[in-house]
């Protein structure tokens, strides 16, 4: 089996042959620092790194598939991350033809709140210098997963230049399809095809698909009409539709200043009502305090405390309780009638956008010119592997075929089997070697509290989510594990253990009494047999 796991390995890594704008294996270490170029940037206040988050080039940690199959690898918790690596050429979508991009991202601890995403960076006039890329790097594509708490989503943004205004948007995908979360690797296709349809594929099996034209917020295509600016509302545009009868005349028994409500005269009183007795009196336990001087403070009263015979309530001036008034009418107004005058809600005329643009090949995104992570995220040892991007769909899918599907069977091979553990297992696994929970304190040791605090100032709605989805978990573990530790069933066990103790003791107590008694039994005959021996010697 090891055999042909490494035979398959070189056919992985020797086979694929197929035509594509751009391939990346990550075939030797040597790649990082030559091709992958970290960022250099510094962040605005100082000589400081943006960037301090650690890459590698190397196997898999979790569930390799094959020996000396390298991904590029996220390697620091709690870090803002920073790589790119430039095409030899600039890549332009041509007339016709589709664009797909794909990827493998194995989550090898899990993700709880990051980025693992990708972008496609815009190609300028001026020459990319991959050491100041940044979060500012205008880019032509982002796709891939991110999550943190609630929000799990494969992101799919493309940036779209206004070729009437020049001005620069970028359209987001709605709905975005949720991303997978395991260990095992994933692969994420993006396909953009020349009738401005675009499809998003896990796995290979489509998840997403719609429209570059109908699906993105805001929307590519500016709508043909506006409202007009300049427009103003006519002096004697009337929008009211209903207004005041002014032939109506107020009724003559119309009575305005009757109350809403009026004392209920067949109320009465009831016997044991105290009308003389207060709600509070003073408090006879209370004494004045030794240091009280009434030349500074003031003459002392004793504080206030509830009447005990009011406990009923049933003490000071008695009231008649409120009923409605049956003859309130309140303020009288004149009916609505319909408003002869109406003209309906006024809004201004529609003009034609002068922003608005015709263009039927959106597909056509603007050049790239290099593939980048830019990443925040709590969870390290992020695998990225066999980038692939091509203008051909049946291309893209070979060498899925060659290579993640290859991976995928060897990594299903060496998944742990799911056994049913006994409760002395669930005890004996402690809480630094569970899996649930390890990634937590792993990030946990090494996060940065003046990184911590910079996200809390200068982004809070970001720290929110961020908060939610790594503190809270923590405290959920630690009830989960108190309910592993202390299972009902060994209490159980225990009393059955304690009953049969306890019956062993009952037969030890009972062969006891037993074997007491047998003696004495033995004994008295010995008496007989020895007085009866006596006897006959006698004679």
């Amino acid at each position: 089996m090891k055999l042909d796991a490494c035979l398959a390995a070189l056919t992985v890594l020797s086979s694929i042959n197929a035509e594509a704008l751009f391939v990346e294996k990550f075939e030797s270490k040597s790649l990082l620092g030559d091709k992958w170029v970290p960022s250099e940037a510094k962040k605005d206040s100082g000589d400081v790194l943006a960037y301090d988050g650690q890459w590698e080039i190397e196997e898999a940690s979790v569930l390799k598939a094959f020996d000396d199959d390298f991904g590029l690898v996220v390697k620091s918790p709690a870090r803002l991350h920073g790589i790119t690596r430039k095409f030899d050429k600039a890549i332009q979508i041509e007339d016709e033809k589709p664009f797909v991009v794909q990827y493998e991202v194995k989550l090898q601890k899990s993700l709880e709140c990051g980025g693992a995403y990708l972008k496609l960076l815009t190609a300028g006039e001026e020459e990319f210098n991959p050491t100041q890329f940044h979060d500012k790097t205008p880019y032509t594509i982002m796709f891939g997963p991110d999550k943190c708490g609630s929000s799990n989503k494969v992101h799919f943004i493309f940036r779209h230049k206004n070729p009437v205004t020049g001005q620069i948007e970028e359209k987001a995908l709605n709905n975005p399809p949720t991303a997978k979360i395991t260990e095992k690797s994933v692969l994420y296709t993006l396909i953009v095809k020349p009738d401005n349809k675009f499809e998003i594929r896990i796995d290979g099996e489509k998840v997403r698909e719609g429209s570059l034209l109908e699906d993105f917020t805001p929307s590519v295509i500016p709508p043909k009409e506006i409202e007009d600016p300049n427009d103003t509302k006519p002096e004697d545009w009337d929008e009211r539709e209903k207004i005041p009868d002014e032939s109506a005349v107020k009724p003559e028994d119309w009575d305005e200043e009757a109350p809403k409500e009026i004392e209920d005269i067949n109320d009465t009183k009831p016997s044991d009502w105290l009308d003389d007795e207060p709600l509070l009196i003073p408090d006879v336990d209370a004494a004045k305090p030794d240091d009280w001087n009434e030349e500074e403070d003031g003459k002392w009263e004793a504080p206030l405390v509830e009447n005990p015979k009011c406990n009923s309530g049933k003490c000071g001036v008695w009231q008649r309780r409120k009923i409605s008034n049956p003859n309130y009418r309140g303020k009288w107004k004149r009916p609505l009638i319909s408003n002869p005058n109406y003209k309906g809600k006024w809004s201004p005329k529609k003009i034609p956008n002068p922003e608005y643009f015709e263009d039927d090949k959106i597909y056509k995104f603007t050049p790239m010119t290099a593939v980048g992570f830019e990443l925040w995220t709590m969870q390290n040892d992020i695998l990225f592997d066999n980038i692939f991007i091509s203008d051909s769909i049946q291309d893209a899918e070979k060498f899925s075929d060659e290579t993640f599907k290859l991976k995928s069977k060897e990594e299903a091979l060496k998944e742990p089997k799911e056994e049913e553990s006994t409760v002395e297992d669930k005890q004996e696994s402690s809480f630094e070697d569970s899996s649930s929970f390890g990634p937590y304190l792993d990030a946990l040791k090494n996060i940065d509290i003046s990184k911590i605090v910079e996200l809390l100032k200068t982004e809070p709605m970001t720290f929110i989510p961020f908060f939610a989805a790594v503190f809270f978990p923590i405290l959920i573990v630690y009830f989960v594990k108190w309910a592993i530790s202390n299972p009902v069933s060994d209490s159980k066990e225990k009393i059955e253990s304690d009953d049969g103790f306890q019956e062993e003791q009952n037969d030890e107590v009972e062969t006891n009494e037993i074997k007491t008694q047998e003696e004495k039994e033995d004994n008295s005959l010995n008496q007989v047999n020895a007085q009866s021996d006596e006897s006959t010697d006698n004679e």
